[in-house]
């Protein structure tokens, strides 16, 4: 079962507390700062956007979630962390579903349901030995490369079709057109950092002989990474529904007018 966790599971740990895994706990900063990046950029553009603050939330969430663990590995910190993990994966995937492509309600919650489902069979088929709990995460990776090819095939497509009416396009369709272009090589980016991670994991007790700390302090490192640029994608790259704005955001626009 890929919920249960051991004490040697890491290459760091030699004891429980702070000091057993100095080194994997620290680098669980990595997620806070990230959330912060995340957030002033995000206020430096309106910070209006309920569904980035909730991301940030989640964020910070996985970095609290990675601390705990370290801290008290068990298998309810394991099952902690993987809700946190999913709880981030499944606001990012439904923000990016809704927002960029369009999707509703409905099929929204069958995407999610469908991503849920795929995630855990692929991490029970996977051997164990290669990536422990982790591998619940393959199955995200693989929807960061599927949203990133569509993105970047639908825009391209668009692009194509318009290239003897382009000048017949409006601004905001050229805009809206690049956003989602430059969105699919976010995703994608986002993608590769977390297939690096995946490799950090998977050699992090084959390295223990040599390096007693092992790489799993590089997993926090690029998944704080990952999280972060996806994050950053659609703060970018998405368009906000009106629905999404504060009232208060409105009224300070129209103060500003």
């Amino acid at each position: 079962m890929f919920y249960y966790i051991e004490a040697n599971e890491f290459c760091e740990r030699v004891s429980r507390g702070f000091a057993s895994e100095p080194v994997n706990i620290a680098s669980s900063i990595a997620y806070f700062i990230g959330a912060a990046i995340v957030y002033f950029i995000w206020r430096r553009r309106g910070g209006q956007d309920s569904s980035i603050s909730a991301l940030i939330c989640g964020i910070i969430l996985l970095g609290y979630a990675s601390i705990l663990l370290h801290y008290a590995p068990s298998r309810s910190t394991v099952i902690f962390k993987i809700l946190a993990g999913g709880l981030f994966t499944g606001a990012a995937y439904a923000v990016v579903l809704s927002r960029v492509f369009g999707c509703g309600k409905w099929a929204v919650i069958g995407h999610l349901a469908a991503l849920g489902a795929g995630a855990k069979f692929i991490a029970v088929i996977v051997p164990a030995r290669l990536f422990g709990h982790d591998s619940v995460f393959i199955g995200p990776l693989i929807a960061l490369y599927v949203l990133g090819c569509i993105a970047i095939l639908q825009s391209r497509v668009t692009l194509s079709e318009n290239d003897i009416m382009r000048a017949q396009m409006s601004a905001e369709q050229r805009r809206q057109t690049f956003a989602t272009l430059r969105f699919g090589y976010e995703l994608i980016g986002a993608g590769l950092l977390l297939a690096v991670a995946f490799v950090a994991r998977a050699y992090d007790q084959p390295v223990c002989a040599v390096f007693s700390h092992g790489l799993y302090f590089l997993w926090h490192i690029l998944v704080a990474a990952c999280v972060t640029v996806v994050a950053l994608a659609i703060v970018r790259f998405s368009t906000v529904p009106a629905a999404n704005m504060s009232a208060s955001g409105v009224q300070s626009k129209a103060i500003r007018a």
